[in-house]
């Protein structure tokens, strides 16, 4: 079966709240190869993983939202959305526009 073609859009994923709990295992099954190397790292260095994470029962702002932990979070989620679109198609352009990246381009 030939590959779709696809324009990626990517207006930057810009967080990890209260509706992305359990997205990971949700719409990717845990996330895979890049989760699990990233759930190792942190371990070694004594961190919850980010399948612990994604996998809480509750949002907890404080664990969530702490820097270390939703950074990689939102990482996590934006590779994994990424793996699932580059598997299915032949990507004929990538679009990635975050506001201030935006105003540079346009000379603002």
């Amino acid at each position: 079966m030939a590959k779709e073609t696809a324009l990626v859009v990517c207006p930057g994923r810009g967080t990890y709240n209260v509706p992305e709990l359990g997205y990971l295992q949700k719409h990717h099954g845990g996330g895979g190869e890049l989760v699990s190397l990233l759930d190792a790292i942190r371990q070694e260095a004594g961190q919850p993983s980010i399948t612990e994470l994604d996998a809480a029962e509750k949002f907890a702002p404080s664990r969530h939202m702490a820097g270390d932990n939703a950074s990689l979070l939102i990482y996590a989620c934006a590779m994994a959305d990424w793996s699932r679109v580059h598997v299915w198609s032949t990507i004929w352009a990538v679009l990635c526009m975050k506001r201030a990246l935006a105003g540079r381009l346009s000379g603002r």
